[in-house]
């Protein structure tokens, strides 16, 4: 199949209106592409609105930098297109990106390639400006660590006790899963990076090796549950909130994948609830029922997943496609392999950014799906 450059995803996408990704037809509009610092390695949509300043309408594009040891912003510049904003220093080489409020102010959450994990607050009063990294799981200092916690291997940020303010759970090995409540005081922009707070959590056991963790209603009661991967062996593990005040959290499955996972996504479908991409390029999906099953064979093997809602972006040697997630639906897009995609939720009129990293790091297409 002759591949299509992203800067013509667009074209592709209005001839193929028949697309019954996310419960109906799909258009598209380019929103051109904008140069970040470079060697960029992954990327989010983030609400970078301070404190005293309301819930962003369209939240900026992080981008995190592989070498640069930065965080780039691209803000929206006009309807039809963005900008970088800046530059903000994340604290050593970045891996892994996120995004979450915080006490009633966006911000940042970064992991390096030390294990640590911080979170960068943003400006009171001011939108897009980021603070220094506060650490928040594995103190590092010159290159050495200064505490005793093993290096993080993943990230996931989402409010599992309901009251507006998102935790942060870490993935570490001979730790299991590390839940990080009561993030204000990191977030605080009066806090020293230099001597940040301790983050008082608990820990859930999860396997040899957890890796990939994901924070998503898995059992369908309306409160945020989460789910872990494990590097070592083809395990999905799961863990349901029986309360939320206090905020209590229980093992629930352990369950065998067709392979070792590598990436695991929540889909916000009632049946499918979460999507997981195997190390052989296969993506399955596991059932309100705890089933694992197959799903999109036409797209192996997959290398990048977004999702938000009922939409799937999925990225394979094929190219991307855009799904609907709850009836595994869609069609090829026919755009070149990319480095990574990110998704943000629909707004009232059932429109969602789509962000593509390309492959080499220097630059982030932008794309309006509706």
């Amino acid at each position: 199949m002759r591949r299509i450059s992203p800067s013509v995803l667009v074209s592709v996408l209005m001839s193929a209106a028949a697309v019954p990704a996310c419960g109906g037809g799909v258009s598209v509009s380019n929103e051109g592409s904008v140069a970040t610092g470079g060697s960029s390695v992954g990327l989010a949509f983030a609400d970078l609105n301070g404190a005293g300043v309301g819930v962003a309408v369209e939240p900026d594009v992080v981008v995190a930098s592989g070498k640069r040891g930065e965080v780039d912003v691209l803000v929206r510049q006009d309807l039809v297109s963005w900008r970088l904003f800046a530059n903000f220093f994340s604290g050593g080489e970045t891996v892994q990106v996120a995004g979450g409020r915080v006490a009633g102010a966006g911000a940042v959450f970064v992991r390096n390639q030390d294990g640590e994990v911080a979170l960068m607050p943003t400006e009171a009063g001011a939108s897009h400006r980021l603070g220094f990294p506060v650490s928040i799981y594995h103190f590092v200092r010159s290159g050495a660590p200064t505490d005793a916690s093993p290096p993080a291997t993943g990230l996931a940020i989402g409010d599992l006790d309901g009251d507006g303010s998102a935790e942060a759970v870490v993935t570490a090995p001979g730790l299991g899963l590390v839940v990080l409540p009561g993030l204000a005081a990191a977030a605080d922009p009066k806090v020293s990076p230099e001597h940040p707070p301790t983050i008082n959590g608990f820990k859930l056991a999860a396997g040899p090796a957890p890796i990939e963790a994901v924070i998503a209603d898995v059992d369908g009661d309306g409160r945020a549950d989460l789910a872990v991967l494990d590097a070592q062996t083809p395990t999905l593990r799961t863990y349901v909130t029986q309360s939320q005040l206090p905020l209590d959290i229980q093992p629930d499955k352990t369950l065998t994948l067709p392979a070792i996972g590598v990436a695991l996504r929540a889909t916000g479908c009632a049946a499918t609830p979460l999507v997981v991409t195997l190390a052989d390029g296969r993506l399955v999906a596991l059932t309100r029922t705890g089933q694992i099953e197959p799903i999109l064979d036409e797209m192996v093997p997959v290398h990048h997943v977004a999702s938000s809602g009922d939409a799937l972006a999925v990225d394979g040697d094929r190219g991307l496609s855009l799904f609907d997630a709850c009836a595994a639906a869609g069609s090829l897009l026919g755009v070149d392999p990319v480095a990574a995609v990110a998704l943000t939720p629909a707004n009232s009129a059932k429109t969602r950014e789509l962000a593509v990293l390309q492959p080499d790091g220097n630059a982030v297409s932008l794309y309006q799906v509706r």
